[in-house]
């Protein structure tokens, strides 16, 4: 549900501890129309909706992916096995900008 913020998360417990913590500083309450949502979702829609929407996101993800490897051959990324987010490393375009500090580590 982009936009609505509202979602769950399925870990180890050892990653829910820490979780946690930061959670509750991120997200203090969701709002009640977004949680009516969702459960509707999950109880009626989320087949249909994850068949529609994955290819899509798949697609996407694929899309950005291809590009940072083409377009910006020094940064390093992982390609995501699940999920949308990439955080790509820029260090050798920043640096040579003057945006970051070289490290002798």
């Amino acid at each position: 549900m982009p936009g609505w913020r509202l979602g769950y998360v399925v870990a180890h417990e050892e990653f829910m501890k820490v979780f946690n913590r930061v959670k509750q500083y991120t997200n203090l309450n969701p709002p009640t129309p977004a949680q009516y949502a969702g459960l509707l979702y999950l109880r009626k829609y989320k087949e249909k909706y994850i068949s529609e929407t994955l290819p899509i996101y798949k697609s996407r993800m694929e899309a950005m992916y291809k590009a940072i490897r083409e377009y910006l051959p020094e940064a390093t990324v992982v390609k995501p096995k699940a999920g949308l987010f990439m955080f790509p490393n820029l260090r050798p375009y920043l640096e040579r900008l003057g945006l970051m500090i070289m490290s002798s580590q």
